[in-house]
């Protein structure tokens, strides 16, 4: 998924030569540089591997995105605001929906990128759910027959069994590192 630029950002600060622009995407649900633009200043100066090599890349693509983030939170107390002065409920909704999405923007370009396997998707952890289930009732190592069945390490299986946890496909273990699931108790 494209997203717009970022602003550009002008390097190096004491003496602005040169404006980097980002481009971003959704990778792995976080805000990512998909494209970098470099351009003189003053359209006096070639772009050099020479250049290249001395950019900050990574200090310039955290400061623009720290910039969308602020830029994003703005968005959403201006929404926030005119959604509690307004009196139309339609219009209260679409400024709900409006806040969310800023929210959700800045959310992923605060995020950072993400290491690790990217998270599972909720019909992936339904199949996790599924195989740590079949796993128990053969009477087999559960969080094993996970990583044997999608082919990670032990810890990113854990992993996934803890968030599959976390969302209600399986019940809190027990007991710690002892295999199994105990049914969320109904509430009265």
């Amino acid at each position: 998924m494209a997203m717009d630029s970022s602003d550009p950002i002008l390097w190096p600060e004491d003496e602005p030569r040169w404006s980097v622009t980002f481009e971003w995407g959704v990778i792995h649900g976080r805000a990512a540089p998909t494209a970098i633009h470099v351009e003189s200043i003053d359209h006096d100066e070639a772009v050099t591997a020479t250049l290249m090599r001395e950019l900050p890349i990574a200090g310039l693509a955290s400061e623009a995105s720290t910039k969308r983030a602020d830029r994003a939170a703005s968005k959403a107390k201006a929404a926030a605001d005119r959604r509690g002065r307004t009196q139309s409920k339609a219009m209260r909704a679409v400024l709900e929906f409006a806040e969310q999405l800023a929210h959700n923007e800045e959310e992923m370009f605060r995020g950072g990128p993400r290491r690790g396997r990217p998270p599972k998707s909720l019909d992936e952890l339904v199949e996790v759910a599924r195989t740590y289930i079949a796993a128990l009732e053969t009477r087999q190592p559960p969080t094993k027959a996970v990583q044997k069945r999608f082919q990670v390490s032990h810890g990113t299986a854990g992993k996934w069994v803890a968030r599959c946890r976390e969302i209600g496909l399986l019940g809190p273990a027990p007991g710690r590192g002892i295999a199994g699931t105990v049914e969320p108790e109904e509430e009265t």
